[in-house]
């Protein structure tokens, strides 16, 4: 699989996490950022929020009130995707 397939398609290990888990973000991140690092035309990234904040239309049984989509939860945790990130940002050479 090139890494632009990389890219849209979910491994088969998320696959096997339950959505919306933690672990399930985390291992997006991870694909993520093992395709990009192929691609030489990429020069950075960046996550799309940065924190989890109150969001009062998503009340479903994940959400509970609360946009969950960030690396760092409301009460200021580094969640396991934060750590994926970091690890990532300070293996590339700048």
């Amino acid at each position: 699989m090139d890494s632009c397939s990389t890219l849209t398609s979910t491994s088969t290990r998320a696959r096997s996490i339950h959505r919306w888990t933690e672990e399930f973000q985390a291992e997006i991140y991870r694909n993520q950022t093992e395709a990009i690092s192929e691609i030489e035309q990429i020069a950075g990234m960046s996550p799309w929020t940065l924190f989890d904040f109150r969001a009062p239309l998503r009340q479903n049984e994940y959400q509970r009130w609360y946009n969950r989509k960030g690396v760092v939860d409301q009460h200021g945790r580094k969640k396991q995707a934060f750590h994926v990130l970091r690890e990532f940002y300070e293996s590339e050479e700048l």
